[in-house]
């Protein structure tokens, strides 16, 4: 069936009665030429009801056995539009890019999005607890870190019987 919506994938998720995810587009991985990489994501909230505070949008870019590849946090429309002042039935489209951690392998990754009040630790979740999960996104391969990208803070060198390179901590 034809989509309705003016994005590519249908989330219809309500975080508590407050705001809902109506949907996201996903853009591929774009690598720069210093071989950072991003993942771009366009997602789609509106507003259910007026929000008390202003909240903050946590997003982690994950693997299956949930350990972070990448994450990004502000709030929504990279810090233009206080979710406080959000009138009841907008629609608000956020464009994001999420850096991709330098040596995250290839492979199938999920984005979590949480919304948080940083001053109250107040979280808003979705209806029927759980997670916000987002994807699946292929993270294709690409060339190794070097390794002044790693920002090892403390480096060093050692060689384990020829066959590891210990860099630093």
């Amino acid at each position: 069936p034809q989509n309705a919506y003016p994005f590519e994938w249908v989330a219809l998720v309500d975080l508590g009665d407050q705001v809902r995810l109506l949907g996201y587009d996903a853009g591929e991985v774009t690598v720069e030429a210093d071989g950072r990489a991003y993942l771009p994501l366009t997602l789609y909230w509106q507003n259910l009801r007026p929000l008390d505070a202003n909240y903050r949008q946590y997003l982690k870019l994950i693997n299956g056995v949930y350990h972070i590849w990448g994450q990004q946090e502000g709030y929504p429309l990279w810090d233009g539009f206080m979710t406080s002042t959000w009138q009841k039935g907008v629609v608000i489209r956020d464009d994001r890019q999420m850096e991709i951690l330098p040596g995250t392998p290839p492979g199938v990754y999920q984005v979590t999005v949480n919304w948080l009040n940083p001053y109250s630790g107040r979280s808003l979740q979705p209806d029927g607890g759980g997670g916000l999960l987002l994807g699946p996104f292929d993270i294709p391969p690409r060339p190794p870190p070097t390794i002044e990208s790693l920002g090892i803070e403390h480096p060093m060198t050692a060689e384990l019987n020829g066959q590891v390179r210990f860099l630093g901590y």
